[in-house]
C-alpha cells in the first residue's frame, strides 16, 4: 500500500505502565518481522486514514528505563512524535515520567502525555495538581488518561497525536 505519510513515534515510559498494552488495544497491525532484542524495541506497524490521507505510524515501543542512558538517545533520533506514558497509581512512574521529558528536549515534535490505568480511580495516586505541574513545567499541551484494560481513550491518542503529526508537516 502506498501511504501518504509514515510517521516514527516512539512510546516511553518505565516498565509496568502500559505501553504494549496500549499498543495492542488499536489491534490490527501491518505484519512486521522487525523486533530487536538487542535495543530491546518492539516496532508495530499501524494504517490509519486520516481527512483523506492514508498515514502508517511506525510505533517503536521502547523497553529500555531511563537508567539505560546510552541506548534511549539514539531512540530520538528522527523521530517525528512520541508518546509518554505513566501510571496514574504509581507515583514514581510520573517522577520518572519527567526524567524522559527532560531527556527529550527536541522542539518541534508533537508529544503527547497519558496517564494510563484511569480503571484504577481507587487506586490513583497521583493528583491532577501533579499532573499539571509537570505538564506545566515541559509545556504538555496534550494529555490523556486511557485505560488500556478496557480501551478507554485508547483512539483519542493517536487521533490527537496524528492531527499534530499532520499539522506539523505542513508548518515544515
Amino acid at each position: 500500500m502506498n501511504y501518504d505519510y509514515v510517521f516514527k513515534v516512539c512510546i516511553f515510559g518505565e516498565e509496568g505502565v502500559g505501553k504494549t498494552s496500549l499498543i495492542q488495544r488499536l489491534g490490527i497491525f501491518e505484519i512486521d518481522m522487525f523486533y530487536e532484542a538487542t535495543f530491546n524495541v518492539d516496532i508495530k506497524k499501524r494504517h490509519f486514514q486520516v481527512a483523506n490521507k492514508e498515514v502508517l505510524l511506525k510505533l517503536w515501543d521502547i523497553k529500555k528505563t531511563i537508567k539505560d542512558e546510552s541506548f534511549y538517545t539514539s531512540y530520538f533520533r528522527k523521530i517525528d512524535g512520541g508518546i509518554f506514558v505513566f501510571d496514574i497509581t504509581n507515583k514514581a512512574s510520573l517522577t520518572i515520567l519527567g526524567e524522559w521529558l527532560k531527556k527529550f528536549n527536541q522542539k518541534n515534535i508533537p508529544i503527547i502525555v497519558v496517564g494510563n490505568k484511569a480503571d484504577l480511580k481507587k487506586q490513583r495516586s497521583i493528583s491532577d495538581e501533579e499532573v499539571n505541574k509537570i505538564k506545566d513545567k515541559y509545556s504538555i499541551i496534550k494529555y490523556v488518561e486511557t485505560s488500556a484494560k478496557i480501551g478507554e481513550n485508547i483512539y483519542t491518542i493517536f487521533e490527537f497525536l496524528i492531527f499534530d503529526l499532520l499539522k506539523n508537516q505542513k508548518v515544515n
